[in-house]
């Protein structure tokens, strides 16, 4: 009875160190990826995936609330992100990963037949966004944030209910474009606009096997 009791309180040990627990900046994309992931896997186990802003992912990781998290961020800052990085103790490995933006809205806003848009021609619709700092930074560099039409939202599904409204529009990125829970996505001219995709860990943590499975899953996604 003991050696079995002890067989049993290995094989849930190896369960819970093999479990995901990740924070996310909000994407659709590695939402599907994770639940597909998990779908896909003969044994079962308890993951955690939690969507927020990027410097809420860095925090998250930094203080052990997640083990791995998952961001995107803009090629144009990309030396200012890294050493913001580098200061927390924490360690940034690009993936494959790499998305343009895209204009998303209802089908039943005024703009949804356009072929393409600039960013001027969106600057003064009602927009939405989301609440976190990293999003924020994005529009003004952008200079998209001192629209007095904005609308910030703290959740996705907030997010996708503006959208659905038909008032307001957004940018998204995809890796390819495709049709988004019925919404219309419309490419940006004038301005190549694309993000990379990382993923950091605290700067001596290894990666578990577990983890290895999904980011390649991550990357394997896109091709």
């Amino acid at each position: 009875i003991l050696a079995e009791l002890k067989k049993i309180r290995s094989v849930k040990a190896h369960a819970k160190d093999q479990s995901l627990n990740i924070s996310s900046c909000y994407s659709t994309y590695i939402m599907n990826r994770f639940l597909q992931f998990r779908a896909a896997s003969p044994e079962i186990f308890s993951d955690n995936l939690k969507e927020m802003g990027n410097d809420e992912v860095l925090q998250s990781v930094c203080s052990g609330d997640s083990s791995l998290g998952i961001l995107f961020f803009a090629k144009e800052a990309e030396d200012a992100f890294r050493r913001q990085i580098q200061l927390m103790g924490l360690r940034l490995k690009e993936l494959l990963i790499s998305m343009s933006m895209y204009v998303i809205l209802s089908p039943a806003h005024p703009l949804a037949g356009a072929s393409s848009l600039t960013l001027e021609e969106i600057s003064g619709w009602p927009y939405v966004s989301y609440d976190d700092s990293s999003s924020i930074r994005y529009l003004n560099l952008l200079n998209l944030s001192n629209n007095p039409r904005l609308l910030k939202v703290s959740d996705r599904g907030s997010f996708y209910d503006a959208l659905n409204s038909g008032s307001y529009l957004s940018l998204m990125a995809f890796s390819r474009p495709n049709v988004s829970v019925g919404l219309t996505i419309i490419p940006i001219s004038g301005k190549s606009l694309r993000l990379a995709a990382g993923y950091v860990i605290e700067m001596r943590r290894q990666l578990t096997g577990r983890e290895k499975a999904f980011l390649s899953f991550l990357n394997n996604g896109i091709s």
